[in-house]
């Protein structure tokens, strides 16, 4: 693909790489996934052992005992989705990505981890996904309007 020789792109910078759009991404599915393994194997296990010592200590461990557990698994259940989230997005920053493409599908995926990090509260996420696609739909138009003056 031959680049276009314009004034206004600076020399040697191929304006139709995904590479940014591709780093955001990738750090927003680490963030993902660090947040996985501290919620599954770390907060999950210690909000157990809290749980089972305040109600020890009370003398209700036999009576709440599956409200704790509730709780945990609910920890579990979301650790696991931030897992999957993160991994997803390893997947699409490093095949879907392509230079000089511009895929739907990429756009609806950032768009669903944007509304559940929200939906979670995850503000972290949400700013790095928010990045991503925001540098993604720009790119996207550069791109759309270099092949448009081609032809």
């Amino acid at each position: 693909m031959a680049k276009e020789n314009r004034s206004d792109y600076p020399a040697g910078k191929d304006v139709t790489s995904r590479r940014t759009e591709r780093i955001i991404l990738l750090v927003a599915a680490a963030i993902n996934v660090i947040m996985a393994s501290v919620t599954m194997f770390i907060y999950s296990p210690w909000f157990k052992d809290e749980g089972y010592a305040i109600l020890g200590r009370a003398g209700r461990l036999a009576d709440d005992m599956a409200t704790v557990n509730g709780a945990a698994t609910v920890a579990q259940s979301y650790g696991f989705l931030l897992l999957i989230l993160g991994a997803v997005s390893f997947i699409v920053a490093l095949r879907a990505m392509r230079p000089s493409t511009i895929i739907r599908g990429v756009q609806y995926w950032m768009i669903f981890c944007m509304v559940f990090s929200l939906a979670t509260a995850d503000w972290l996420s949400l700013i790095a996904y928010g990045l991503a696609f925001v540098t993604y739909v720009a790119r996207n138009k550069t791109i759309r309007r270099i092949s448009s003056s081609r032809r």
